[in-house]
């Protein structure tokens, strides 16, 4: 049976580009769309687009889904900023078609319109990138709803997000309830790199892949809580407004 779409409206938001002069203010509508739950998920993040890859810098725990991690980077390496402000996102000639047409058979539209370059949507590219790895999510919910989704889902472990993150790992936020930066749909994420904090003070970060966000590529500053005790708790800072609920990870990786 095809996963169909049940379509609501989108969102405005004002955001502040920091490479912009003056600190422009421009209008933006970013959509970030699930395709099992009702409603649409819609979701911005700060910044701007970067479609450079870095190299991994340090391995958190020593346990990563190559696979996803290889299939993130691939395939973010094929989004590019468009639109007449820059921050839509489309994809190259080189986005592979048995991706696309996976996309479109899980929408049940031959031409979804939230997979189509320029309008390509950041619950999507998790659930491409998951297909490419050949770990085919079950569900894909509107973005901040993966959190409740995945909760009892067999095969699937939540780590809280104080846990310790995985390459691999979905990054799931919900996002500003109210005010001009508005998002109850959240965002979602593939982490593809996970720097712990150095000795010497230097600061640690997770490094996440992403559509439909101001940057492809992003890093949010990771940072332990209780230094000196046995089990470690830590601390990402998202996004203003964004709260990381956690991450949702393959119980094989797990």
């Amino acid at each position: 049976m095809k996963k169909r779409f049940l379509l609501g409206g989108c969102l405005l938001g004002l955001l502040s580009i920091p490479a912009v002069p003056l600190l422009m203010m421009v209008l933006v509508i970013v959509l970030c769309i699930g395709i099992v739950s009702p409603g649409i998920a819609l979701s911005f993040g700060p910044g701007t687009h970067q479609t450079t890859n870095p190299r991994p810098t340090q391995e958190f725990t020593g346990k990563t889904n190559a696979a996803v991690v290889d299939a993130a980077r691939t395939l973010v390496q094929t989004l590019y900023p468009c639109g007449n402000s820059g921050l839509d996102t489309c994809y190259t000639a080189n986005f592979p078609r048995n991706v696309l047409q996976y996309l479109d058979d899980a929408c049940g539209d031959p031409q979804c319109p939230y997979a189509q370059s320029g309008n390509f949507q950041c619950v999507f590219f998790v659930l491409a990138v998951y297909y490419m790895a050949g770990q085919t999510l079950p569900a894909g919910p509107n973005a901040v709803q993966f959190w409740a989704t995945y909760q009892n889902a067999p095969g699937w472990l939540e780590i809280p997000a104080n846990g310790a993150p995985e390459p691999g790992d979905i990054a799931v936020f919900s996002g500003p309830p109210s005010g001009p930066f508005a998002n109850p749909f959240g965002h979602v994420a593939i982490i593809i790199d996970v720097a712990v904090p150095g000795k010497d003070g230097t600061g640690g970060s997770i490094q996440l892949a992403e559509a439909n966000s101001l940057k492809a590529v992003d890093n949010l500053p990771l940072v332990k809580t209780n230094p000196g005790q046995d089990h470690s708790l830590w601390q990402v800072t998202a996004w203003i407004g964004y709260t990381l609920l956690g991450y949702i990870r393959n119980a094989a990786n797990g």
